[in-house]
């Protein structure tokens, strides 16, 4: 992304925000736009660094239909 992007956007904001925080912001939007946009009935988004049991709790795997 060019500086000229990059100052486009932090324009937009109402605090400063650095190169990694719009990138992030940016990444975000397009999963929103992606889930808004299908037909899925749902969707689960989850971040890249996000840490899940071996076995999810029981609640989880009925609410999701998971066999448990």
């Amino acid at each position: 992304m060019s500086e000229a992007q990059l100052a486009a956007l932090r324009a937009l904001a109402s605090v400063p925000l650095s190169a990694g925080e719009i990138g992030c912001f940016l990444s975000h939007r397009k999963v929103w736009q992606m889930v808004a946009g299908s037909r899925d009935e749902w969707a689960f988004v989850a971040e890249d660094d996000n840490i899940f049991p071996s076995t999810p709790p029981a609640s989880s795997a009925r609410r999701i239909g998971f066999g448990v």
